[in-house]
């Protein structure tokens, strides 16, 4: 790891790596829930579907970054990730103040 992270602040982004894996399979687990319980798939879903399968795809992919040490990329696209989640919430009638 490079020597101009603290100890500490490697403990907290390899928190942070494991908050985006088990986010990012959870949201895959509510996907295929979805999916299961769909009564019919149309366009629309479908793309929705496969919007929200590549969010938490990508969710995995910084845990990945963050624990490889390519800290400055994954969190990049972490913060990305997460933007595009709070969208997500306030697309569905939820918001986040």
């Amino acid at each position: 790891m490079p020597p101009f992270l603290s100890k500490s602040s490697k403990i907290k982004l390899k928190v942070f790596a494991w908050y985006q894996v088990i986010g990012g399979i959870l949201g895959l687990l509510i996907t295929i829930w979805l999916i299961a319980h769909l009564e019919q798939l149309n366009g629309l879903a479908l793309l929705i579907i496969l919007f929200t399968t590549g969010v938490y795809g990508l969710s995995i992919y910084c845990r990945r970054l963050l624990l490889i040490s390519k800290y400055l990329t994954g969190l990049r696209l972490s913060y990305i990730n997460q933007v595009i989640q709070i969208q997500q919430f306030a697309m569905l009638g939820y918001a986040f103040w």
